[in-house]
């Protein structure tokens, strides 16, 4: 089953017109290096046009620049291209159009001991063309459990 000190405290994303998230990954929390097996993102407002979230379903490292045909290099040739993805997505992307109340779930590692890095999970949020969009996201990671997890939850479930 799930272990619960395994489980970091969600985050909640607001976006509004014209705003974004490009293409990343959530498999590393940076210097955190919380190692995310896997992420749980949930609808909480959906916008009324725009907001799609877009998996390429391929590495990140395999993106070009559209001018250069080089690896990304800048975050301005990064925003270019996501944003030409968000408004003409190939045929093999997976886009989920925003719902309020839709769950989505996706792993980042997998494997044993989640040791095969899951390359469909390059993922990015669409502009907010009307609207306004407000997100949950979770992630489970699969080092080892979190600080003080356990006795926060232990204080609000308590045992007896």
């Amino acid at each position: 089953g799930l272990n619960h000190s395994r489980v970091e405290d969600f985050q909640l994303a607001c976006y509004g017109v014209d705003n974004l998230y490009g293409l990343h990954r959530d498999d590393d929390d940076g210097p955190n290096r919380a190692d995310r097996s896997s992420t749980v993102l949930i609808y909480l407002q959906a916008p009324e046009k725009g907001g799609s979230t877009l998996f390429t379903r391929r590495p990140l490292e395999k993106e070009k620049d559209m001018d250069t045909k080089q690896p990304l290099r800048t975050e301005a040739a990064a925003l270019k291209l996501f944003r030409s993805y968000c408004d003409r997505p190939r045929r093999n992307f997976v886009v989920v159009e925003p719902k309020q109340g839709r769950a989505v779930t996706w792993p980042n590692w997998y494997g044993p001991n989640f040791t095969e890095f899951a390359k469909s999970s390059t993922h990015g949020a669409c502009p907010i063309i009307e609207g306004r969009k407000c997100v949950i996201q979770q992630w489970i990671t699969k080092a080892e459990p979190l600080p003080l997890r356990d006795e926060r939850v232990a204080a609000i479930f308590t045992a007896g």
